[in-house]
């Protein structure tokens, strides 16, 4: 079962949801896990493999439940992924199980500075797929600039029109530069509505992170207070928003490599502190950096897919419990 990503509509998204299971196998209410409960089984993105690989480097996994919403998917399970830095582009993986094989979509990339509405960007990097039920597209979020989180859509998840501007880093505020990766899920406090978690940096160049509620995944109106701030001088980024048996999370990263999750109300409040979920050594394979995840579970299993690696060196890989 796919949760967040594949939410039938925001009305029905929340019944039954289950976004991170990261307890043992099998278990049917998984909760929050702890440093050395997964198991990690391989990086997924080989560059010397692949026929777009423009920088050698990929980040922010988005994974799509494909088979249960496209007609005619090219597999059950669609992985979106960029390269970091310039150009980026929107590529494509496709299995039909998550633990693979993975292999790569034709045709990528899916999202490029080529297309007209980008050509003053020098990337396109961070997706995050949506099921818009309402419209029976996907939605595609992803920055081209740190300023500015735009969406696409597309009636195949392979072919993207462009769509807008979803936020600009001057809609959070005048302290605001930059305003990306973004994660949108269901909002947990409205089923009619969605919310958005985004990396803000501020006037002291520390990045936190923001809430932000839509109620057609196009406009968004952010919330006045940041939900995550960082201690003075550090960042954090890549946030996700989970419902487990134990309460609902934030999950994210900081700058010192670990996953930390963040204990929170159905109004995205903190309700107490943070806690390590991935330890910066916990995957060897990592180097010392695990960012930017996206559970998934299946059949009583976690998957975890990640950005495994050093910024700039980074690659997607996956983990289990």
């Amino acid at each position: 079962m796919r949760a967040r990503r594949v939410a039938a509509a925001p009305r029905l998204a929340l019944v039954g949801l289950v976004l991170v299971g990261l307890t043992g196998c099998g278990s049917a209410e998984p909760r929050l896990p702890s440093p050395g409960d997964l198991t990690f089984v391989s990086v997924l993105t080989d560059p010397d493999e692949l026929d777009y690989a423009p920088t050698g480097e990929f980040i922010f996994p988005s994974v799509l439940h494909a088979g249960a919403y496209l007609d005619d998917p090219l597999g059950e399970w669609y992985l979106y992924y960029a390269p970091h830095e310039d150009p980026g582009g929107i590529a494509l993986m496709v299995a039909d199980d998550l633990g693979g094989p993975w292999t790569p979509a034709p045709g990528n990339p899916l999202i490029s500075t080529d297309w007209p509405s980008l050509s003053a960007v020098s990337h396109v990097s961070s997706p995050d797929a949506v099921w818009d039920a309402v419209h029976e597209q996907v939605v595609l979020f992803f920055h081209g600039e740190n300023d500015v989180t735009r969406w696409a859509t597309s009636r195949d998840g392979r072919t993207f029109e462009p769509g807008g501007v979803a936020v600009r880093a001057s809609d959070l505020g005048a302290q605001s530069s930059e305003a990306s990766y973004a994660r949108v899920f269901p909002d947990p406090a409205d089923p009619d509505a969605w919310a958005m978690l985004v990396m803000e940096r501020t006037s002291t160049g520390d990045r936190q992170i923001r809430v932000l509620r839509s109620v057609d995944l196009h406009t968004w109106v952010p919330e006045a207070e940041p939900l995550v701030v960082p201690p003075a001088g550090h960042s954090v980024s890549g946030a996700n928003w989970v419902r487990l048996a134990d309460g609902d999370w934030v999950v994210y990263h900081d700058d010192t490599g670990q996953v930390l999750g963040l204990p929170v109300s159905s109004a995205l409040r903190a309700t107490g502190d943070a806690r390590r979920v991935i330890g910066p050594d916990e995957l060897p394979a990592c180097d010392g950096r695990a960012a930017a995840p996206e559970p998934v579970v299946d059949d009583g299993r976690l998957w975890v897919f990640l950005e495994c690696g050093q910024r700039l060196t980074a690659q997607i890989a996956l983990a289990h419990d």
